[in-house]
């Protein structure tokens, strides 16, 4: 038999739309609030992704909350949302939610003169590349360490870029329960 949840509004926290580092950096001092005291913690998500960097700093820190942190998907789980909510102690999607995975992509911005040559934007770019490399190496790793599929068939899923249903992400271990 299934014990019912119940989510204290007071020891909630929101991760609403796509967000910025900014976001996540007040969403981990709200975290660092909540625990101060004893008690389950709910992350209630319903994002479109945002920050790499903003997920890996709110990842890092809901994973070393002393208090659980409880995921709940209501809505949408997109790109570095999915990251943030494999951090939680346990991970629940309403049945007409939607999450995604895909590689780990930046906007890349550089500024070119008209005296530049390939010798010396190609280093620039190479630098690029190898950032997101390593930043999709880390969301592969997090990804494995919860999924109970293998890597090859994770990474199958990030070409893709489809919605999966919370049916699939329960079958695939991407949540541990249905809401």
């Amino acid at each position: 038999m299934k014990v019912p949840l119940k989510i204290v509004p007071e020891r909630s926290l929101h991760l609403p739309r796509e967000f910025t580092e900014k976001d996540a950096e007040l969403l981990i001092s709200k975290l660092f609030e909540l625990n101060q005291s004893k008690g389950d913690i709910f992350l209630q998500i319903n994002s479109g992704g945002g920050s790499f960097a903003g997920a890996q700093k709110l990842y890092d820190n809901i994973v070393m909350s002393p208090n659980p942190v409880i995921g709940l998907v209501i809505g949408d789980c997109f790109s570095a949302a999915s990251m943030v909510l494999q951090a939680c102690s346990k991970r629940y999607a309403s049945k007409h939610s939607r999450l995604l995975i895909h590689h780990v992509s930046y906007p890349v911005r550089f500024t070119f003169s008209h005296k530049d040559t390939i010798e010396k934007v190609n280093p620039m770019i190479l630098g690029e590349l190898e950032r997101i490399e390593r930043n999709n190496k880390v969301l592969i790793s997090i990804l494995e360490s919860k999924f109970l599929i293998s890597t090859e068939q994770i990474i199958k899923l990030m070409d893709k870029e489809q919605v999966i249903t919370p049916v699939q992400a329960l079958e695939i271990g991407f949540i541990d329960e249905l809401l």
